[in-house]
C-alpha cells in the first residue's frame, strides 16, 4: 500500500543537497557539535532497549547507517532507508547485517504493519510531516513504537548560527517547533519527550582538550536542572520524542 506522492521537486532538492553533501564532506564543520551529543544519544539508546531483541525496525532516513549498525548489534532485523543513493551507496559499503535500500520518508514503500519499532535520527525536519507520519503509522504493527531524535527551533544562539551557515542546511528542512509535536500526536500517542543541549554547547570548544569529558558532563548536569521545566525545554537543542502507535 502506498499514498499519495507529493512535491517532486522538493524530492530532488533534498536528494542532491545529500547526494553533494556526501560527495563533498560539508557537514564536516558542523560535526564538532555533534561532540556534546552524548546525552540525547544515551536518550536514545535507552528508548530503544525497551524493545525486544528481535523488533524489526525500520531507520527512517539512516544516512551512512551508523545508527542501524548499532541497533543491528543488540540482534534486531533493521532496514534502512534514505532519499540519497550516494549515502545508501556509502552505507552498504559495510552493511553489517542491516538492509539498507534508497526509499523516499514520505512514501514507504513497505506492506502494513511491516515493524515493530520506526526509529528517525535528523530525518523528520525534512519531511512533510503528515506524509511522513501517516507512512509510519501505516507499516507499524499495532503498539508498536516510534522514537524522533530532532533538532527544535526555539533556540536563539542556535538559530543565528543557521542564519550564519545557510549552506549546511538543504533549503527545505525546518527544525522543530513546539508545535510540531501536536502534529505528531495526530498520527501516534507520544509517551515522552525530553529536550537536551542547552548550557553543554558551550563545551565545544573543548572538544580537543584533556578538560572535555568533565567539563561536558558539568554542563550536562546543569542541563537537566535548565530543561526540567516545561517552559525551559523548547529552548533545547535536540528533542527525544518517544511515542507508540495506538
Amino acid at each position: 500500500m502506498t499514498h499519495e506522492i507529493g512535491d517532486p521537486a522538493r524530492y530532488e532538492r533534498e536528494r542532491d543537497f545529500h547526494d553533494k553533501r556526501d560527495v563533498e564532506g560539508r557537514r564536516s564543520q558542523a560535526r564538532r557539535f555533534y561532540s556534546v551529543t552524548r546525552a540525547s544519544t544515551a536518550a536514545l539508546d535507552e528508548a530503544v532497549a525497551r524493545y525486544p531483541a528481535n523488533s524489526r525496525v525500520l531507520d527512517l532516513g539512516c544516512g551512512h547507517g551508523v545508527l542501524a549498525r548499532r541497533l543491528a548489534e543488540r540482534g534486531m532485523p533493521v532496514t534502512g532507508i534514505d532519499i540519497s543513493p550516494a549515502v545508501i551507496e556509502e552505507a552498504r559499503r559495510d552493511p553489517a547485517g542491516v538492509e539498507f535500500r534508497v526509499m523516499n520518508g514520505e512514501h514507504l514503500e513497505f506492506d502494513n504493519a511491516s515493524f515493530d519499532l520506526v526509529v528517525s535520527s535528523g530525518a523528520l525536519h525534512h519531511l512533510d510531516a503528515d506524509r511522513a507520519l501517516a507512512g509510519i503509522v501505516r507499516v507499524l504493527r499495532p503498539h508498536g513504537g516510534a522514537v524522533f531524535v530532532e533538532p527544535l527551533a526555539h533556540n536563539p544562539l542556535v538559530n543565528m548560527y543557521r542564519r550564519r551557515t545557510p549552506d549546511a542546511r538543504s533549503a527545505d528542512e525546518h527544525p522543530l517547533r513546539m508545535s510540531d509535536l501536536d502534529v505528531i500526536g495526530r498520527y501516534l500517542k507520544t509517551t515522552r519527550v525530553r529536550t537536551y543541549h542547552l548550557a553543554s554547547l558551550a563545551a565545544v570548544p573543548l572538544r580537543n582538550r584533556s578538560s572535555f569529558d568533565v567539563v561536558l558532563r558539568a554542563l550536562e548536569a546543569v542541563d537537566r536542572v535548565l530543561l526540567a521545566p516545561k517552559t525551559l525545554r523548547r529552548f533545547g537543542w535536540i528533542a527525544v520524542i518517544e511515542a507508540r502507535r495506538p
